[in-house]
Formats: structure tokens, C-alpha cells, sequence
């Protein structure tokens, strides 16, 4: 298998639909979903949760490159009994990358499934010098640059196991996917960590202030039962000197 470490190979600018963000093999990165589920039925379900949020303007162009700077403002996951549903939010305009725009998304979700450093492999924003290394071993990857070749749709990778795609929905400033535990095949964890790195076809241009953490419900109606999206080690990215985030339009992303 390709490193991961040949991630982000740029093409050089002016951009066009033509051009790629490449990623090396498809590791995936997603965009975590809108947490606002409850307990129901009989089934282990996560409460609603505060996602990891990202400060405003902290994106940077960790390869030197142009483009526009895509500035994520926050990350949540929810695990329930039947699947991983993620939403990434942004501070900026964002656009699918089949879209072929500057403002296209690019990028990972990158999920530790069973809470262990020892298993999967280092997440892919160590990589880049920008961005403080994150101590987790990655067991999945959903990779938002996928979508490019398939519309609607973004690839996951279990690694160790194989890939499958699922749908991708977008909004001006939001993307979002549910994952189906049952294609995660064994060892997804009640107790899931997660980290992004995201950017545009140029690099990457910034990734999670924190690592975060969901957490599935182990049974209904528990008076103390809560599901928790944590920040572990807060401030855990460098902040060299950087331009601030632009809001310039650069091409329409699609509604809802």
C-alpha cells in the first residue's frame, strides 16, 4: 500500500477543473455530522453533544501555495448503535470537489475505532509541519478529495479491511455522511477519537484544534448517562505566522 505519506502531491496553480488535490491512496477524511440524536426505542443512543470547535481564522497554506484558505470551525461525531454520523463546519464558503472550483473541499476524517495508539496507523496531519502531530492510530479515513470521481459520494477506508464509499451531502458551509457500523467490520469502539485535516486542490489549509472524542450511550434512560465529545490536549496546533482566512468568493458551492 502507498504511504499516506504522499498525500497532498499539489498540482501546481492556476486551477481548474482539470486540476487535483491528489490524494495517494484513498485514506479518507469526512466532515462530521450534526449530533442531534436522543435516546429511542430500546437502542444505545449518543445525546446531543458540543463539537469539537476551531478557531476562527487559524487556517495557514502549509505547502506555500495559493488558493483560497478553507477555515473549519468545527467537527462533531455521533456513534449510536447503528452507524458513525460525522458533520465538518466551516467558517469559509466550501464547494464538493467534483465541483472543480477553488473553493472544492479536500481533505480527511480520520477515526481511531478503537481508542488505541497501538493499532492503525498516524494520522495524516503529521505530515504536515504546520499542524501539531496528533498521538492516535487510525483505523479509518473518509477522504472528502474521493468525491471527485464519485459524485455524491466519498471513500472510506478501513484499514487493514479494504474501502466502500458512502453518500456525501453538502451546504454552502457544512458537509456531512453517516458511516454503517456494520461495513467497519470488528473492534469499533463505544469510545470513538477522531482528528480532520482539510483544505482546497492547492494543500491543506487547516485541521482540528484538538482531538476529540465520541461516545455511544451503553443503554437507554440513564440518569447520568451522557455522550461526550472532549478535547484532548486544547491548543495542540502550532500557529506560526499566517494570513487570515479569506471569505472571497471563488466559485458558487451548492445549496443544500
Amino acid at each position: 500500500m502507498e504511504s499516506v505519506r504522499a498525500f497532498f502531491r499539489v498540482a501546481p496553480p492556476p486551477m481548474g477543473p482539470g486540476a487535483a488535490f491528489i490524494v495517494g491512496p484513498s485514506m479518507g477524511l469526512v466532515t462530521i455530522a450534526g449530533l442531534g440524536s436522543a435516546l429511542l426505542g430500546g437502542e444505545a443512543r449518543a445525546q446531543p453533544v458540543s463539537p469539537a470547535i476551531d478557531a476562527e481564522g487559524d487556517a495557514v497554506r502549509a505547502l506555500n501555495r495559493g488558493g483560497i484558505l478553507v477555515d473549519l470551525k468545527s467537527v462533531s461525531v455521533e456513534r449510536d448503535a447503528h452507524s458513525i454520523n460525522a458533520i465538518l463546519s466551516f467558517y469559509t464558503g466550501i464547494a464538493p470537489a467534483s465541483a472543480g472550483v477553488n473553493a472544492s473541499l479536500t481533505g480527511y476524517l480520520e477515526l481511531d475505532l478503537d481508542n488505541s495508539r497501538s493499532t492503525g496507523t498516524a494520522p495524516i496531519l503529521n505530515d504536515f509541519a504546520a499542524f501539531e502531530p496528533a498521538l492516535l492510530g487510525i483505523d479509518a479515513r473518509i477522504d472528502l478529495f474521493s468525491e471527485r470521481n464519485t459524485p455524491g459520494r466519498v471513500t472510506v477506508t478501513r484499514v487493514g479491511l479494504g474501502q466502500f464509499s458512502v453518500p456525501v451531502v453538502y451546504s454552502p458551509y457544512a458537509v456531512r455522511f453517516s458511516i454503517p457500523l456494520s461495513l467497519l467490520g470488528p473492534s469499533v469502539s463505544e469510545h470513538i477519537a477522531f482528528t480532520s485535516i482539510v483544505g482546497t486542490t492547492f494543500q491543506p489549509t487547516d485541521a482540528q484544534d484538538a482531538i476529540a472524542m465520541a461516545s455511544l450511550l451503553p443503554s437507554p434512560g440513564a440518569a447520568s448517562a451522557i455522550a461526550v465529545a472532549a478535547g484532548w490536549g486544547v491548543g495542540r496546533r502550532r500557529r506560526p505566522t499566517h494570513e487570515d482566512a479569506s471569505n472571497e468568493p471563488t466559485g458558487a458551492p451548492p445549496g443544500d
